[in-house]
């Protein structure tokens, strides 16, 4: 099975040769390979989706600003580029044309990609949530309104409305009860205010 002359094969099964209007044209084995290869595809696409599940934990209730802070766009890219080739490579191709790359040199699908991944790793898992806490908090801080809220959670690009207030308490109740008090700063022989 290991032939320099396997792929060509393949492909000739896939799309025989034309006949230049002559005769009939066969159809090969075309509906087959299809099949065949939305299986295999399934099959590789279902693996690097158990690989991107420790990139993209991040449990609801686990929320603090180290772990915001801790997410790097580049390493995630990456990281997820590493864990799931084939996904990448094929979401990669669907945003951005060949002819696309030769052209725009400032343009980057990543991203995107990046996107599309992590909304897919959200349906599958509400524990699959590190880019939508980071994103619901950034669109508090831009002052987005409650519904748009629900609107992009709905489509998997950040978390709801109700979460992202929790999630501020929990931020804002960790600062509250670590901070120091007003008395533990001033001086033991300061006397009165």
């Amino acid at each position: 099975m290991v032939s320099e002359e396997l792929p060509g094969i393949l492909r000739n099964w896939y799309r025989p040769p034309r006949t230049h209007g002559r005769g009939i044209r066969t159809n090969g084995a075309r509906e087959a390979f299809k099949n065949i290869a939305v299986d295999i595809l399934s099959d590789v696409i279902q693996d690097e989706m158990d690989m991107l599940k420790p990139i993209m934990r991040s449990p609801q209730t686990e929320l603090s600003e180290s772990t915001l802070l801790d997410i790097h766009w580049p390493e995630m890219i990456s990281d997820v580029q590493c864990a799931a080739p084939t996904l990448w490579g094929l979401l990669r191709m669907t945003a951005y044309t060949s002819q696309q790359a030769k052209k725009n040199k400032a343009k980057n699908p990543d991203a995107s990609v990046l996107m599309m991944i992590s909304i897919a790793c959200f349906s599958r898992s509400h524990h699959l949530c590190k880019l939508p806490k980071l994103f619901a908090i950034y669109f508090k801080s831009c002052g987005l309104a409650a519904k748009a809220f629900d609107t992009l959670s709905a489509l998997g690009i950040c978390m709801s409305h109700k979460w992202m207030y929790r999630g501020i308490n929990t931020i804002s109740r960790f600062y509250r009860d670590t901070a120091p008090t007003f008395y533990d700063l001033r001086p033991a022989n300061s006397g009165s205010l």
